[in-house]
């Protein structure tokens, strides 16, 4: 950032004490550096760099049960918070632009309300199925070394197929009649062989 002369990372230590709800509040770089004490020294390096970190935590939320009220309706994180684990808060803000603006346009004021009914109806199994996952990867990612960090590893050495459902999908594609069904998420395509 700032061509080069300011690094932006994000630090997790798991802290169930921590309890401010806060975007702004500045943490303690001695207990930052302490929370990654024996880690490699070009992490320790980063983190010692940092003068005055922020802290937050990252809260969970359920599902919204519904995003729109008559003509007013929710994208993004005000629809469908999502923990990090995915990399996909701004991605599904997008994707949720992407098939809003194509159900809107042309609509009448008349029209709105049944749009947005539309939107939900789509955009709903998809963000639930991302927040389900991001829920999962705070535990998945947050392992101690041992056995289970070690099979966790394995697991995620097929992650470009196992994200295939993520990365790969076509927000207007939804719009779309389907022609096949679906896949699942649980049932990735095996990969070629020759």
């Amino acid at each position: 950032m700032a061509d080069g002369s300011a690094l932006n990372f994000l630090a997790v230590v798991p802290d169930r004490t921590w309890t401010v709800e806060s975007w702004s509040t500045e943490g303690d770089a001695a207990e930052l550096l302490a929370a990654f004490d024996g880690w490699h020294p070009f992490v320790t390096g980063i983190l010692g760099a940092c003068e005055r970190p922020g802290r937050w935590a990252l809260y969970d939320r359920e599902p919204q049960r519904a995003w729109s009220s008559g003509p007013v309706t929710l994208l993004g994180d005000a629809a469908h918070a999502m923990l990090p684990h995915h990399g996909q808060g701004a991605n599904q803000a997008l994707e949720d632009a992407v098939v809003l603006a194509h159900l809107l346009a042309g609509t009448d004021a008349g029209g709105v309300p049944s749009a947005l009914r539309a939107y939900e109806r789509l955009r709903r199994p998809r963000t639930r199925l991302l927040q389900a996952g991001s829920r999962k990867n705070a535990g998945c990612f947050q392992l101690p070394d041992g056995p289970e960090a070690e099979a966790r590893n394995v697991r995620l050495a097929g992650l470009p197929d196992d994200l295939a459902w993520i990365h790969g999908h076509d927000p207007l594609g939804s719009l779309r009649p389907a022609t096949a069904p679906a896949r699942t998420p649980a049932a990735p395509a095996a990969p070629a062989t020759t």
